[in-house]
């Protein structure tokens, strides 16, 4: 069973422990109820990422567990190119390469919509630095990390039906 944690990460702000944005509660929120419990629909993953290694690896962990990664439709590949890099197919898994690093809530929350709105995906799995990217790219960064999050989970809220895992 999988749960995200949505109302008070919103309301709050992005919690941050290391690298990584907490998607899921912790104990103490479990008990507030503080959260909203998502069961994906299918077994159907999209997995997203900067990077083809952490991508091959996700799709093997992923497939390891019985799901499955399905190459995405022509219509959702058409609409997630502009998000990637030239060159690359937006199949599934889908690399965008570079292009998310400096500015992930232009990205990320635009792919991660793209496919929510495909009735073949019941999972979306982003991978790779995403809640790191300010260590490797600039300070900066750290404020479009969390607007990142931020449009995730009010995509969440308005579809109620995907889990998105980072």
């Amino acid at each position: 069973m999988l749960s995200c944690k949505v109302a008070s990460v919103a309301e709050q702000g992005i919690k941050t422990i290391g690298q990584h944005f907490i998607v899921g509660p912790t104990p103490e929120e479990v008990l507030r109820g503080e959260y909203i419990l998502l069961i994906p629909k299918g077994k159907r993953v999209v997995v997203l990422s900067e990077g083809g290694g952490d991508n091959a690896i996700t799709v093997d962990k992923v497939e390891m567990q019985g799901l499955e990664v399905n190459v995405l439709g022509g219509e959702v590949q058409e609409k997630l190119k502009p998000f990637i890099l030239e060159g690359l197919k937006p199949c599934n898994p889908i690399d965008y390469g570079g292009k998310a690093e400096e500015n992930p809530h232009q990205i990320i929350p635009a792919c991660c919509e793209i496919c929510m709105e495909d009735n073949s995906v019941d999972i979306i799995i982003t991978t790779g630095f995403f809640g790191g990217f300010k260590d490797i790219i600039a300070p900066r960064v750290e404020e479009f990390e969390k607007e990142t999050s931020r449009k995730v989970v009010e995509l969440v809220k308005k579809t109620k039906n995907l889990c998105p895992i980072n």
